[in-house]
């Protein structure tokens, strides 16, 4: 989702973009990724493939390497870090876009960084928060002075208007979650407030069957619905229908495919842009990430392990008034800095 959009928003700021992936598993992408993502047709995706034979991942490579040569780009931006080495060493311009430090990977990660940071066509490092960049700039000094913030983004909405069909109560609180049920979410918290707050439906929009089946297991409430994963381009009316967008990280986050990370001190989460995008009362952990993007202007912070405030948090909005003003400051601070056009002209921004 983050790389089509980027891709997307290069393209709306007047770039030709092509983008290089390995090609997806997953059907529906394999058929049209520009329909399951909700992206124009602005920008071509050329799908490579990693053959499952031995060195399949170094002929994944080759492919890559045979596009820059056939394309001859005046800019390589990417997050594939092998990919970035090899544009850098080719000699174009790169710019490398990093969600984790290389060295929470493991050691070769670590070593490809290295030596991509000190290729002469390496132009930036763009990272999505600035505790990522406090990490990279004390870990590597040299790239002090060539390192850019660029927290993550989301789309202006078509509309506001459109709502899911769903089994919420009318009249009453709908609040909920966007995004995976993974370790770290705090599902736990909001099964709480669900108990404590039976008047208020509570939905969570995302997960996989396991997850959900797990914690449908876990907590057995009437007013918890669990919608499933939608396709990014369907999820609008979802969002829509909230009243409260909730963000209950915990002290330890953990991210699909790299459980052994925890993200908490450098993240920058998509949903909350979503909500700010989409004009939703927030109350999020109160963690300093988060602060990098709102204050208690414009959301409400809370302990990530205070249940009572939490709970506190949501009856306090139930005041529509309360709603209205911390979600219209929210979306002001979006619009002035955190569509995903401001993002990619961020990100290229101080390149020569």
């Amino acid at each position: 989702m983050h790389v089509m959009a980027m891709c997307q928003a290069l393209t709306d700021n007047g770039h030709t973009v092509t983008l290089l992936g390995q090609h997806p598993k997953d059907r529906i992408l394999r058929t049209d990724p520009h329909t399951f993502y909700g992206t124009k047709r602005t920008f071509n995706v050329i799908p490579l493939f990693v053959p499952r034979v031995p060195f399949g991942f170094f002929l994944y490579q080759l492919s890559i390497l045979w596009y820059l040569w056939r394309i001859k780009p005046d800019l390589v931006y990417g997050r594939f870090l092998e990919g970035c080495l090899m544009s850098a060493r080719l000699q174009y311009p790169t710019i490398y876009e990093a969600h984790i430090p290389a060295w929470h990977k493991n050691d070769q990660q670590e070593a490809l960084f290295l030596r991509l940071i000190r290729q002469p066509s390496f132009k930036r490092l763009v990272v999505i928060s600035q505790a990522l960049k406090k990490l990279y700039t004390q870990q590597y000094p040299e790239i002090i002075g060539k390192t850019t913030v660029a927290h993550d983004g989301a789309d202006i909405p078509k509309t506001t208007e459109r709502r899911a069909d769903w089994p919420g109560r009318a009249g009453h609180l709908q609040i909920g979650m966007v995004g995976h049920l993974y370790k770290g979410r705090g599902v736990e918290i909001i099964a709480e407030i669900a108990k404590a707050l039976p008047d208020v439906d509570v939905h969570f929009i995302g997960g996989t069957e396991k997850d959900i089946d797990h914690w449908k297991n876990e907590v057995n409430l009437p007013n918890i619905f669990f919608h499933g994963f939608i396709e990014p381009a369907q999820l609008s009316p979802y969002i829509n229908a909230l009243d409260v967008g909730l963000m209950p990280y915990q002290k330890e986050v953990r991210i699909h495919g790299r459980e052994s990370i925890n993200t908490s001190e450098f993240m920058s989460p998509l949903k909350l842009f979503q909500y700010m995008a989409y004009k939703k009362a927030i109350v999020a952990s109160d963690l300093p990430v988060i602060r990098e993007v709102v204050d208690e202007k414009s959301a409400i912070l809370v302990p990530y392990n205070d249940i009572e405030k939490w709970i506190n948090a949501v009856i306090s909005l139930e005041n529509k008034e309360k709603r209205s003003n911390l979600s219209e400051k929210a979306h002001n601070i979006f619009l002035q800095k955190y569509t995903w056009q401001k993002r990619a002209r961020l990100a290229l921004d101080q390149v020569q």
